[in-house]
């Protein structure tokens, strides 16, 4: 035999095995669908407080009824402790102006300056933690005015807060 057909014949035992490996992977991840019993299956015993050494009838019974129906796992439900609140996020565009004791403050348009900003996180930083709408007054450096913003929270502990002369600030807890 050549070296040539060496090769090809070890290349070609290469390809079989990759291809069984292929055809297992596939049937493992794929389950059939439930096919219909061909026997009737018997009643499901009912449980008591002890448990009962199976027969060989109620074995095959308890085999034919599992195949009959589709294996599935059950999906589980989120629970308050294994599904985190998501952090709350900033609106696009919104500019990062600094931040407060509680808060990263952030100016979402033209209009609102930081230091608004800067003030309006600190004025807040007293209602941290609110779950209602709060009407703070916040000084503005730019103009020397103090204006009304309702802040209104989010889920995560952020408040938008709207006002003044058409400021617009994103409070995020820190």
């Amino acid at each position: 035999m050549s070296r040539s057909s060496k090769v090809a014949l070890v290349a070609l035992g290469m390809l079989v095995v990759f291809a069984l490996g292929c055809f297992w992977a596939l049937n493992a991840t794929v389950r059939p669908t439930a096919q219909p019993a061909l026997a009737t299956p018997s009643p499901t015993p009912t449980s008591s407080s002890s448990t009962p050494t199976p027969t060989r009838s109620s074995t095959v019974a308890r085999l034919t009824t599992t195949s009959a129906t589709p294996t599935s796992k059950p999906t589980p439900k989120p629970t308050a402790s294994t599904t985190p609140t998501p952090k709350a996020q900033p609106p696009r565009g919104a500019q990062l102006c600094g931040n407060s004791q509680n808060f990263q403050g952030y100016a979402v348009n033209k209009v609102t300056s930081c230091g608004f900003v800067n003030n309006t996180a600190k004025v807040m930083d007293a209602h941290a933690g609110a779950k209602r709408p709060v009407t703070v007054a916040v000084k503005s450096d730019a103009t020397a005015k103090t204006y009304q913003m309702r802040c209104a929270p989010g889920r995560s502990g952020e408040f938008t807060c709207t006002g003044g002369d058409n400021a617009t600030v994103f409070l995020m807890a820190r």
